[in-house]
């Protein structure tokens, strides 16, 4: 019922999305950055209906951006299982790499605009090369949320569970 109510209501929310998110701007700019700066408003109830426009805001983005994910994303594709399976990978992945790539990136002195912009596609193309690794190695796919392709007998998948604790309780212990 959920799903079929905001499909149903895309176009109102859109609309109503765009113009709070409109008149949030102008908020923002002709009462909130007084307010930050120690100037009161001139009518309180104008900071009120300004905060109140703000959290309806957050909420009809919310709802908006589920109207549209329903809309156009809620069909079978071969794109759409793709970055499915990556979600947990790139999340996995992406943590160290910023880490990694940014230090490097630091020790060139790039400046503020250079650098972030090379960190960011720099990671999303190791992403994309991590996952592609990934899921063409079977052993690794486990370690990244993916399941195996492999259809394999009870005696290894057990033998592999065993192994898994065996990594993973030291590392349990430690954090323990």
């Amino acid at each position: 019922m959920f799903w079929q109510k905001i499909s149903l209501h895309i176009k109102t929310l859109i609309i109503t999305s765009v113009i709070c998110y409109c008149s949030f701007i102008v908020f923002y700019n002709l009462v909130w950055l007084d307010v930050i700066h120690g100037v009161p408003p001139e009518n309180e109830a104008i900071l009120m209906l300004g905060m109140f426009n703000y959290s309806l805001m957050r909420v009809l983005g919310v709802m908006t951006v589920f109207a549209v994910a329903h809309k156009f994303l809620n069909v079978k594709s071969e794109k759409l299982s793709y970055f499915n399976d990556a979600v947990y990978p790139f999340y996995i992945l992406h943590q160290t790499l910023i880490l990694v790539i940014g230090y490097n990136l630091s020790k060139l002195q790039l400046g503020p605009i250079a650098e972030p912009l090379l960190l960011i596609i720099f990671t999303i193309i190791a992403c994309f090369m991590g996952y592609e690794l990934i899921r063409r190695t079977e052993l690794l796919r486990p370690f990244f949320g993916l399941k195996m392709k492999g259809d394999y007998g009870i005696v290894v998948q057990r033998s592999g569970y065993i192994v898994a604790m065996a990594l993973i309780i030291p590392i349990a212990w430690r954090i323990i």
